[in-house]
């Protein structure tokens, strides 16, 4: 953003700060309105199930990010309206019922990991230095891998109601990865890349599995059923689980909850330097189908949209950025970026004089009827790698591929076994025996 405009944006209703305590803004619609980026999706062509906008800010120069549109009833989107609905009441069910003096176990509302509302994420990650809650034991090194200590799983991997929400979360990653691979197959391709390059490790990092997205295994460990062709899928390491808006009857409490989702503008430095997706997929009552109309439809929760900015955006015309709709009745949407690299974040509402919060202390989004329609509720789901376990993958492949005899290979296994906390160190072991 240009110097100055960070200011001229709000503090959080969520009150999150970042990692160097320093409370997090969030993009309200007063200063999209001085700012004006670029609308992508407000409407879309009545012909073709599927459409893809390239966001190109200079002409001649590669697109920063691709949007893909694709009607719920296309032939790629396998998982129905139940399915959407069974996955953002599971996210619900577990920010519900979880502890709550420990809401960092999920991810949310921690300076590491500033997020709020109805999310859980979970994943794997490097050891650093100090110690953190998800951090399952103490840091092993691994001698025979530049002197590397081994990643892990996050602890909340192993709760009953995690495993519930990345199980039913993987066909509509399935269904996303097969609406790419179709439509923008370099963008896939490219995805794969890494993973590809460094099979040992890249593979036992990814969850959830490639078999739970394609619809060969239910749980992480199946056995893929006999001759079930292996489809396409999302090399993710992570997998964070958002849902915006409230269901028909929501109390207000649960909607204070799902004001608190909206994200702040911020970039992810620590994700890999490659395109990833976000997958946005709507469930929209009948009821609040019957009560919205037109317009309404088209654009039902605003402040789900996704603004993304390339560059310092000191564009006066606002040309180098873009506000994407991503909740959209019988749509579902994908954004592919580097999210490293370009600023990112939801649009806020504003209530009277142009305040987020009343003197309750109450979010104005949690309050708005209108910005904030009952039976309009949006899945979002972020998968994203890492720098530091792309590295690990790497030199993990490296020292493989250094070995010349079976005896030093055995003995490279072992050592990365004796590091690893399950399940990757399950997970790698697959991945060594598919090597052979």
């Amino acid at each position: 953003m240009a110097p100055g405009d960070r200011a001229r944006t709000s503090p959080s209703p969520s009150r999150n700060m970042d990692a160097s305590g320093n409370r997090m803004h969030v993009l309200h619609e007063q200063f999209m309105a001085r700012w004006q980026p670029q609308s992508v999706g407000l409407t879309l062509p009545d012909t073709g199930d599927v459409h893809v906008y390239s966001l190109t800010p200079d002409e001649g120069a590669p697109a920063i990010a691709h949007v893909v549109y694709a009607r719920t009833t296309c032939a790629e989107l396998r998982a129905g309206p139940d399915a959407v609905r069974a996955a953002i009441d599971a996210v619900c069910r577990r920010v519900e019922t979880r502890s709550e003096d420990s809401p960092g176990e999920d991810g949310a509302a921690s300076q590491t990991n500033p997020a709020a509302g109805y999310y859980v994420a979970t994943g794997s990650a490097t050891r650093g230095q100090r110690k953190t809650a998800t951090l399952p034991r103490g840091s092993r090194k691994v001698k025979e891998v530049q002197g590397r200590t081994a990643p892990y799983r996050h602890r909340n991997f192993a709760d009953p109601e995690v495993q519930h929400v990345c199980e039913l979360a993987a066909p509509l990653m399935g269904d996303a990865a097969r609406v790419l691979q179709r439509h923008v197959g370099h963008v896939y391709g490219g995805m794969w890349e890494h993973t590809r390059a460094n099979p040992l490790m890249g593979m036992a990092l990814l969850y959830p599995s490639p078999g739970m997205q394609d619809g060969r295994c239910a749980h992480e460990f199946d056995v893929p059923h006999r001759g079930q062709p292996r489809g396409p899928s999302i090399p993710t390491q992570h997998l964070a689980f958002r849902v915006a808006g409230a269901r028909d009857d929501a109390s207000m409490q649960e909607r204070i909850m799902a004001a608190l989702g909206v994200s702040d503008h911020h970039m992810d430095l620590m994700d890999s330097d490659h395109d990833a997706p976000i997958l946005f997929v709507p469930d929209i009552s009948d009821a609040a189908r019957a009560r919205l109309h037109g317009h309404q439809l088209e654009h039902p929760l605003p402040s789900s949209d996704l603004v993304l900015a390339e560059g310092p955006c000191t564009s006066s015309r606002g040309d180098r950025a873009y506000r994407i709709v991503t909740c959209k009745d019988g749509w579902v949407c994908i954004v592919l970026t580097r999210y490293r690299r370009y600023m990112h974040g939801n649009v806020y509402p504003c209530g009277r004089h142009g305040v987020l919060v009343d003197r309750e202390g109450v979010p104005y989004l949690a309050r708005s009827r209108a910005d904030m329609p009952p039976g309009v509720r949006l899945a979002r789901l972020v998968c994203y790698c890492t720098t530091s376990l792309d590295s690990f993958a790497e030199a993990v492949q490296e020292a493989w591929n250094r070995c010349s005899t079976s005896s030093q290979r055995l003995a490279l296994v072992q050592s990365i076994l004796c590091a690893l906390d399950a399940p990757l160190d399950a997970r790698f072991l697959q991945c060594v025996v598919g090597e052979g």
